[in-house]
């Protein structure tokens, strides 16, 4: 094979057969200036006006505590640079809970977006390598990474669903009853084994210059194995255009397959209890296990590998197809991309690399990518989301959880297959809103007294990454010629940390896209040693949760689901109506009983013979007189405590229901439930001001439905309403 650059119609790298009259097997990869190594470009860093001189501050305030009372002490703040200078005074907005109230299921594309399955033989090789080259994978600090590829992560559909719902796109936070929390960096160091501090990830395909020349000082640029890569790509892309990861595998691996595929997710009710079986390895490695290169030399034969570079390549090939499987998978599922080529024939030689900066970026950046889906089923985001579910299992009651092992990435206690807890829909977002706020520090590095550290360059790794993962940043990721940036706000989850949670301040817009020296500089500052700046760790002893400020600001600008709500489900329009005037639980008790005895004997004939359209405008009519009611019993009862008002269970039968009225520090709100297919639509909530808005659009929907119901035929639809 042969490797040259060419710049017509654009920079690439040519990987041409050699021989003569195949030119229909030459391979063109497009090339981009590199960020790392000789031939990088020079960046400028950033001045230090982004590092505080202290990232802490302490002060007697009103605070909350673990019991709810309140009490002034004094506590630590976290502090941030990336705000405007002045406290939050705007609404947030949760896009996927407004866009997504007309989905009548939750339905996630089939890429799963970039979760991690079953390939055959991966499970197996990645043994293979733990044990047969655990020093070097561990002087990359990335053993605990890779370790944590050896299981597939469950999940529950509706608590992704609720958690989506749930997730703030301008903060990059998870808005809970209490306030808000979110993915850290030292979360995914801490579940996901994943190094903070290191090289930067460039993914990026070199150029020829790059891969095969050398230094001023002689020595290659890149590692021998990296053109071992691109040569195995190139025989392989004959076969077919895209390298497939199960091709790469088998072309690699020459092992027995002993593993087998878990079988496929079911969204049924499942068991309480954990799984008593697995298809997943056990975790266990034996470090003892003799690695004999010469039962894989037919590959390296092939490619013309000299036995001194065997060991390094195997390695690097391995870690090619655990970036695009597991670390950081993008658009292409199931495939091998030559751009990581690089960075992981730097790893298979030690070279350590900031893994979770990038992975944090994917994630937010997949994340908002989702909730603004207009077609969910359509959404092309690829994240590698198994690290969302390791931090929903670790900080939620959702997972079982079966504690194999007592070291390395956290994220693999909760490895397997049906270990999420299920929940309906109501469930899980009660599960993720009503969050028990004790369990936010549990990974924070505790202290049984107040500790200040200074980033001064003498810090051990634990301490500098835990440094990192509290200052305010932005997070970067370069995938070939797109820039990736996302706000990183630790001091809006500074509980998370142990400090005790204060107002934060407006955050700063987004820039306009970002070129390649923005976001070198942006990642160098993010990842800056020796910055002297201080920060004081609160004992963890000292368990207060938010201030008396922040509660009543939390109260009154988030988008939490209400607590206090009026239930109306209209089953059908005679029942809905004759209760109408029943204020009494004992009235709609008697009430609903009889209704339910004379309405089941009659509804299957006297519904199926009255034209589509017809019932259509009388459920939309009902609808806006029950939407008129509620707001009607929203005013009038706004202080009282309780009202026993209609609803209906599983068997669809109306029954009666306490219901707490709106309290006076919250606006009152109410939930209207209108279905046109027996009983089977969801709940939808309104604000009041919402209220007023669909009753309009009903008005108007029904009176256009008159007008072309003449030319209107169609399936039965379900009526659905939106969340303000």
């Amino acid at each position: 094979m042969q490797i040259k650059d060419s710049e017509t119609p654009e920079q690439c790298l040519q990987l041409l057969d050699g021989k003569r009259g195949s030119s229909a097997h030459d391979l063109s990869l497009h090339t981009l200036p590199p960020a790392i190594g000789d031939l990088a470009i020079k960046i400028d860093p950033l001045d230090t006006s982004s590092h505080l001189p202290e990232w802490s501050t302490k002060s007697a305030k009103g605070v909350i505590g673990p019991s709810s009372s309140l009490t002034s002490k004094e506590v630590h703040v976290l502090l941030s640079h990336n705000h405007d200078g002045e406290q939050s005074t705007n609404k947030f907005l949760l896009p996927f809970a407004r866009t997504n109230l007309d989905k009548t299921a939750w339905d996630a594309p089939s890429s799963n977006f970039g979760e991690t399955c079953y390939t055959t033989c991966y499970w197996e090789w990645a043994e293979d390598v733990l044990s047969g080259h655990r020093k070097v994978i561990l002087d990359a600090k990335i053993y605990d990474a890779v370790h944590a590829s050896l299981f597939t992560y469950d999940y529950c559909d509706n608590t992704l669903h609720a958690f989506l719902e749930l997730w703030c796109h301008t903060t990059n936070t998870l808005h809970s009853s209490t306030g808000e929390l979110s993915i850290s960096l030292w979360d995914l160091r801490k579940l996901g084994g994943l190094p903070i501090h290191g090289t930067f990830y460039d993914k990026v395909v070199p150029s020829a210059d790059e891969l095969c020349g050398t230094s001023v000082d002689e020595k290659s640029r890149l590692p021998a194995s990296c053109i071992h890569l691109f040569s195995a790509f190139h025989k392989l892309t004959k076969r077919t255009k895209d390298v497939r990861t199960a091709d790469w595998i088998q072309f690699w691996f020459k092992g027995q397959s002993r593993y087998q595929p878990s079988p496929l997710r079911v969204s049924r009710r499942r068991i309480s209890s954990k799984p008593r079986t697995t298809h997943n390895p056990s975790g266990i490695i034996d470090n003892d296990y003799a690695f004999k290169i010469n039962n894989k030399a037919e590959q390296f034969l092939d490619l013309g590998v000299d036995e001194t570079s065997r060991d390094e390549t195997y390695l690097a090939a391995f870690l090619s197809c655990w970036i695009c499987k597991f670390l950081l998978p993008r658009h292409k599922i199931g495939h091998i991309r030559p751009s990581v080529f690089k960075v992981a024939s730097l790893m298979a030689c030690g070279q350590k690399f900031s893994l979770a900066v990038p992975v944090l970026s994917s994630i937010y950046n997949g994340l908002n990518e989702v909730v603004h889906s207009s077609k969910l089923r359509e959404s092309t985001a690829i994240f590698p989301i198994h690290y969302l579910y390791a931090w929903i299992a670790h900080y939620f009651d959702a997972y079982h959880m079966h504690g194999k092992f007592n070291y390395g990435a956290l994220m693999t206690k909760f490895g397997g297959e049906k270990v999420a807890k299920f929940f309906t829909a109501d469930d899980a977002r009660s599960l993720l809103l009503k969050m028990n706020p004790s369990i936010l520090p549990s990974l924070c590095l505790a202290q049984e007294k107040n500790r200040v550290l200074v980033d001064n360059g003498d810090l051990s790794s634990s301490w500098i990454y835990y440094f990192f993962s509290t200052r305010s940043c932005y997070l970067t990721l370069r995938l070939n010629n797109v820039h990736i940036v996302e706000p990183y706000n630790p001091c809006r989850f500074s509980r998370q940390f142990g400090f005790c949670q204060d107002v934060p301040y407006d955050l700063k817009e987004k820039l306009p896209p970002y070129s390649l020296v923005d976001i070198m500089q942006l990642w160098e500052s993010s990842t800056r040693v020796a910055t002297q700046s201080k920060i004081t760790l609160p004992a963890q002893k000292v368990s207060f949760f938010v201030t008396k400020d922040y509660h009543h600001w939390w109260s009154s600008r988030s988008n939490e689901a209400p607590k206090h709500t009026i239930k109306i489900n209209l089953k059908k329009r005679k029942s809905i109506e004759s209760c109408a005037h029943l204020t009494s639980k004992s009235d709609v008790a008697i009430h609903s009983s009889h209704e339910h005895k004379s309405t089941k004997r009659s509804s299957s004939q006297n519904h199926s013979s009255v034209p589509y359209e017809t019932r259509k405008g009388d459920i939309l009519n009902t609808s806006i007189k029950t939407l008129n009611d509620a707001r009607e019993t929203i005013t009038k009862d706004s202080h009282k405590e309780t009202e026993a008002i209609p609803t209906q269970n599983s068997k669809g039968n109306l029954t009666e229901k306490e219901v707490n009225a709106p309290n006076e520090e919250q606006p009152s709100k109410a939930v209207v439930a209108v279905s046109a297919n027996g009983g089977k639509t969801p709940l939808v909530i309104f604000s009041p001001q919402a209220l007023n808005a669909t009753i309009g659009d009903l008005s108007c929907h029904n009176t256009c439905d008159k007008e072309e119901s003449s030319e209107s035929v169609g399936p039965k639809s379900n009526l659905r309403g939106g969340v303000n």
